[in-house]
């Protein structure tokens, strides 16, 4: 039985094509894979690095804008699928 955890898959939000196993960032379109936080760390802040579903235009965490947000990879409309 192996001990290592096996990479997760993701579908592209912008492109929609399938990453390879541990890929951060589309190799096809350069958009990240991840619905990071975009509360980075600097001088004032510590950054959250929450992990969102990637239909959310904010942090379930801390409630500032997602990365996929931030890149303009998704609608925040407060009248989307709610599912």
């Amino acid at each position: 039985m192996s001990s290592q955890k096996k990479e997760e898959r993701h579908t592209c939000v912008r492109c929609g094509r399938l990453s390879d196993e541990g890929d951060k960032y589309c190799i096809f379109c350069g958009a990240p894979l991840i619905n990071h936080c975009g509360d980075e760390p600097g001088l004032v802040s510590k950054g959250c690095k929450h992990i969102n579903r990637k239909d959310a235009a904010f942090c379930a965490k801390c409630g500032y804008q997602t990365r996929f947000y931030l890149d303009g990879l998704i609608d925040p409309s407060p009248y989307g699928d709610n599912s």
